[in-house]
């Protein structure tokens, strides 16, 4: 694609090398469409908002910045937002589209769009309200994200795991394994309202419910979060549920077992794919069956799980062959 002029940031040109300046006809495929630039980054990409010779804005709407963003949501599919447009229309916008777009960014027009909601149900009967930004929201929260993120995670607690790169909801339940190993017995189980759920170990019932009674008071009033308190419990280990999981000691080992809900929950899910009255052919049903059964071991793996295994194939298979007789 030709390209022939270069952004003007905040009355500042960007920095760029000699030999990555704007050039003809360079593009980038399947890729977000535009001159690549390229600005200083270090090797793990922290950034200094203090730098003189630019700001974060200008690092967020880099053309390098940008195209990664637009890879990321490309690569992640997922549902349009409320204008219907859909990942695989992504790049011909932004190709047409995508000097609007900066510049509203930079003049401090550009808003954001209403998120389409999508209810997704729970456990308990309630309903979870799902937010589905546009897509090309997505891009700018993205390119957002990237620039942000290496600041603001260093900031977090090493015992928090949710949406923090490199740490997933296996390495928690790993980590609460080891502290179980070494003589963490009960728990303080927690559930924060429109939030993730806290779990604290400790080595006796009466530290727990010591640590439960000074913790609140911390959660409410410094962090502004607010704690279901007909879900508070403190208990021994093998009577809570942690990321689908609950624990259990061999010995002085701290292990990991499904918890019944899980297997209740993916038995009914089950059933839901093999139901009649959904109208599939075998091959759609099989597929779903075979993503579902994948996704569901994959997760569960860290548990010991070949005896509860055995016997949800067996139903399974008696549940198979009901479908395919009637």
């Amino acid at each position: 694609m030709k390209v022939n002029e270069c952004y003007r940031m905040k009355g500042r040109k960007q920095k760029k090398s000699k030999d990555t300046c704007l050039q003809i006809d360079r593009s980038e495929p399947e890729a977000y469409a535009g001159g690549q630039t390229y600005i200083r980054i270090t090797e793990y990409n922290f950034t200094n908002a203090d730098q003189p010779s630019y700001g974060l804005l200008e690092q967020i709407l880099s053309p390098t910045n940008m195209n990664q963003a637009y890879r990321r949501v490309k690569s992640n599919n997922g549902s349009g937002g409320i204008d219907k447009m859909e990942v695989e229309s992504l790049r011909d916008y932004l190709v047409t589209n995508k000097d609007e777009l900066i510049q509203s960014i930079l003049g401090g027009s550009y808003r954001p769009n209403p998120v389409r909601r999508v209810e997704i149900p729970k456990e308990n009967g309630k309903i979870r309200m799902l937010g589905i930004p546009t897509v090309i929201d997505r891009v700018v929260q993205q390119a957002i994200t990237q620039i942000l993120s290496p600041i603001y995670e260093r900031q977090f607690s090493n015992n928090s795991y949710e949406f923090i790169p490199k740490r997933n909801a296996h390495r928690s339940l790993n980590k609460c394994k080891d502290h179980i190993t070494d003589g963490d017995k009960y728990a303080v189980d927690m559930d924060l309202e429109k939030f993730f759920d806290m779990v604290i170990l400790c080595k006796s019932e009466r530290s727990a419910k010591r640590t439960l009674t000074n913790v609140i008071p911390y959660i409410e009033k410094k962090l502004f979060l607010k704690v279901n308190r007909g879900k508070m419990v403190v208990a021994y280990i093998s009577k809570i549920k942690f990321g689908g999981y609950s624990f259990y000691r061999y010995g002085k080992e701290g292990r990991l077992r499904i918890h019944p809900k899980s297997i209740t929950k993916m038995k009914e899910r089950i059933k839901t794919l093999t139901s009649r009255s959904k109208g599939w052919g075998d091959a759609r049903r099989k597929e779903a069956l075979k993503q579902h059964i994948t996704g569901w071991v994959n997760y569960f793996k860290l548990a010991e799980m070949k005896s509860i295994l055995l016997q949800i194939d067996d139903w399974y298979r008696r549940r198979l062959r009901m479908v395919i007789w009637k």
